[in-house]
């Protein structure tokens, strides 16, 4: 890990990062859906920015307006305690994706998009509980069924064996 970033894996949940003055906080965990990621700034006196591995898609000044505000998939903004991404529609795309806020003097923070894949399911469309589910319900009666029958016959052997044979 460098001095100068900070990585962060999200796995399906909500986070918030604090690393000196900035902080970062996300949403971002459901494909399809909408996503905001969002820089905390305590103290916004300098240029501030969002980049999107490494590539720049803003930067922001104290009076709040940023260069590049809108694009197709992404909307930027900035009020008086940080900067704003939105991104409309979450996709595989956005997958490792690194997006980094910085803020004059003050060390910058990163965090990678992680969106789990939760459309695993085997080729029955059943996922793999409910199969194991189905196989020891299954089993267990077919085994309870088959200790029965042994019981029974070994039951009738040993009354067979027990009867005196009758001679004429």
């Amino acid at each position: 890990m460098t001095a100068n970033c900070l990585y962060l894996f999200l796995f399906m949940q909500s986070f918030m990062l604090t690393l000196g003055k900035l902080a970062i906080e996300t949403n971002c965990n459901v494909k399809g859906s909408s996503c905001t990621i969002s820089c905390s700034i305590p103290a916004y006196e300098k240029l501030a920015s969002w980049n999107r591995d490494n590539i720049s898609m803003t930067s922001c000044t104290e009076t709040f307006f940023c260069d590049k505000q809108t694009t197709l998939l992404y909307s930027i903004s900035a009020n008086q305690t940080g900067i704003y991404v939105v991104i409309s529609d979450l996709t595989s795309n956005e997958n490792g994706i690194k997006w980094t806020c910085t803020h004059g003097v003050d060390m910058p923070v990163s965090i990678y998009i992680s969106i789990p894949n939760r459309d695993h399911k085997d080729e029955s469309g059943l996922a793999g509980g409910s199969v194991a589910g189905i196989v020891i319900g299954v089993l267990v009666p077919v085994i309870i069924g088959i200790i029965i029958i042994v019981i029974l016959v070994l039951k009738k052997q040993t009354k067979d064996d027990n009867v005196p044979i009758n001679k004429i």
